[in-house]
């Protein structure tokens, strides 16, 4: 691939390409092996998002029985309390005239999310389908063109742009960060108890971040100034959250004795509002999302979950955090004790170990919607970016020397192309602006 680059840098013309020397032409055999290669992973992607679709509409099914069904309990409650036949007669109208008003809108909305987030799949197997296409058209052409250096070249050079457009399909082509600067905001507000520790910050579309407060029991709101403009209250510690809609997201509470939870909280226009909760026999210190499946980790197992509570399985052993590549073929696991990040396929086997002096205590790893993955190392006070494949460190973004001291998370806005890195015991987020 860099002999291609290097050729197309040297020649100016088709009457140049046919004075390139046969050496410095892309060797095509190698290409064609690189489009061999490609090609069954598209399959495997477009096959694992077909099932993503499966998997998704049986859960937001579930999630829909299971609500309706609270909903009945609450209403059963309500009518056993009425002991006049005329009180129940009523109120038995108004919850019917309630349940209708439910059905059409809750409902309605969950609905409407599952075939938003089923037609985003769709057009990614449709966009799979067709690089394919190309890519086994493409490698066809190249075994027939033989020696004709100036149509090698045309070939190749298209090869080379699907190849990348495959890659980072795949989640396999994100590009190192570039740090271009960085400011602190204050997220403490007036009513705050304690100095604020952020164990976790999730980006919004439209660039506003959430952000949780451990130490005050609370979710917070920040918008594009990073100012905090909505809080809620949770009942224990919010230790970790993650997105399972553009505009909800679900928060791992817990405080270690009997409480052990996944809150639900939405961001309706610019207030925040709890939903509904599950409620879990193990400790929630770390949640993750993929298109319908949670993954939660206790310091003791990984668990995956259906959106509505549901066990699927039990995937790994001593996790203290995680998160899930885009297209959900990889999980990336903190191990804080054992000062390691381990990368695994969907179903726990281990495919990669990072043990890095420089990751000292990482206490989060973040995946970027583009396939690159973040790491915090809070005893080394780093953020560091690590390859996505192999998991090697590959560029140290920010040290205690860009005033990373407790690095306890971080998430990166693709609106604003920068990423947000919340501390320990300090009242402060630090945006680090990247390209």
């Amino acid at each position: 691939m860099i002999a291609i680059v290097l050729c197309f840098r040297q020649c100016t013309g088709v009457t140049q390409i046919s004075e390139c020397s046969r050496e410095q032409l892309v060797d095509t055999n190698q290409l064609s092996l690189n489009i061999q290669s490609i090609l069954p992973q598209l399959k495997s992607l477009q096959n694992n998002q077909e099932i993503r679709i499966k998997s998704l509409q049986k859960s937001y099914r579930e999630h829909e029985q299971i609500v309706i069904e609270q909903m009945r309990q609450m209403i059963n409650s309500m009518l056993g309390k009425s002991e006049k036949e005329h009180e129940q007669e009523e109120l038995s109208l108004k919850i019917h005239l309630v349940v209708a008003d439910f059905e059409k809108s809750a409902l309605k909305e969950i609905t409407n999310e599952v075939t938003f987030v089923k037609d985003s799949i769709a057009r990614s197997i449709t966009k799979c389908t067709r690089l394919q296409n190309d890519l086994s058209q493409l490698h066809d052409s190249i075994q027939k063109i033989g020696d004709n250096k100036e149509l090698c070249f045309i070939a190749c050079m298209k090869c080379e742009q699907k190849l990348q457009q495959a890659l980072t399909d795949l989640g396999k082509a994100g590009n190192v960060f570039t740090v271009k600067g960085k400011s602190a905001h204050t997220v403490k507000i007036s009513n705050d108890s304690h100095l604020c520790t952020i164990t976790a910050c999730c980006a919004l579309q439209d660039g506003r971040v959430l952000v949780l407060d451990e130490s005050n029991k609370k979710v917070k709101l920040v918008d594009q100034q990073y100012q905090v403009v909505s809080q809620c209250d949770v009942t224990a510690y919010p230790l970790d959250m993650c997105l399972t809609t553009s505009n909800e997201v679900a928060v791992a509470v817990d405080n270690i004795i009997d409480t052990h939870e996944i809150q639900f909280i939405e961001v309706n226009q610019h207030q925040l509002q709890t939903g509904r909760k599950l409620q879990f026999q193990h400790k929630c210190i770390c949640v993750a999302h993929n298109q319908g499946d949670l993954f939660i980790c206790s310091y003791t197992a990984l668990y995956k979950y259906s959106l509505g509570g549901k066990l699927v399985s039990r995937l790994f052993v001593d996790p203290s955090g995680c998160a899930v590549s885009p297209i959900g073929d990889k999980l990336y696991i903190v191990d804080h004790f054992k000062h390691k990040l381990l990368t695994l396929a969907s179903d726990g086997t281990v495919l990669a170990t990072l043990t890095d002096p420089g990751l000292r205590g990482p206490s989060c790893v973040h995946v970027t919607p583009a396939g690159q993955v973040l790491v915090c190392g809070h005893k080394s006070r780093t953020i560091v970016q690590v390859d996505s494949k192999n998991s090697r460190k590959l560029i140290t973004l920010a040290t205690a020397m860009d005033d990373v001291w407790n690095p306890f998370s971080v998430c990166y806005s693709s609106t604003s192309s920068s990423f947000i890195v919340g501390q320990w015991r300090n009242n402060t987020i630090l945006v680090i602006k990247v390209e």
